[in-house]
């Protein structure tokens, strides 16, 4: 789950696309500093001419216990028994007989994930990661055309009108104490 959420934030990707991950040679590239997937199946968003982009997800470095890379490849470890060549799906049940995980599960996965996080999950669904992770991206000065390539946008009004959020900053104490200290050691 924390991999599936991990991977929801950080690509900007709807359940259907986190679904369609694959581990095989020719869907997945993984190294010590990031993991490629290449998306091969047809998409809410495929049309002719227009597939999903790969989507890159990088190491952080910063704190292993937060790195997709690391999270990735522990998974993979763990699950490895699991895993047959008929099954390259990358999410797996949790259930014997550990079958490629569905959209739907995979929507419950994401809002458990949210509720024990301590969100609203009335108010906020799985498909709030999508608004979320690119409202994030945009408030910190991402481009427009980075946040639409990694989303599989072709439009930017898609991204205003739908997914834009506005984000409140103002910190709760504890942020305000850790910054201090850190700008100071």
């Amino acid at each position: 789950m924390k991999l599936c959420v991990l991977i929801a934030l950080l690509s900007g990707q709807r359940c259907q696309t986190l679904q369609a991950l694959r581990t095989g040679s020719t869907c997945m590239e993984l190294s010590d500093k990031k993991c490629t997937f290449y998306v091969h199946s047809l998409l809410k968003h495929s049309r002719s001419g227009s597939h999903q982009a790969p989507i890159e997800l990088h190491s952080f470095t910063e704190n292993k216990s937060l790195c997709v890379v690391s999270t990735l490849k522990e998974y993979l470890r763990r699950t490895k028994h699991l895993r047959n060549s008929n099954s390259p799906n990358l999410f797996l049940t949790l259930l014997a007989p550990h079958t490629p995980a569905s959209t739907d599960t995979i929507s419950r996965w994401l809002k458990w994930t949210l509720a024990r996080a301590g969100v609203d999950t009335n108010v906020y669904t799985a498909h709030s990661t999508r608004a979320a992770s690119t409202s994030a991206a945009n408030d910190s000065g991402a481009s427009i055309h980075l946040i639409m390539k990694a989303a599989g946008w072709t439009n930017a009004s898609t991204f205003a009108k739908f997914y834009k959020k506005h984000t409140e900053k103002k910190p709760t104490l504890g942020q305000v104490v850790m910054e201090r200290y850190l700008t100071k050691h």
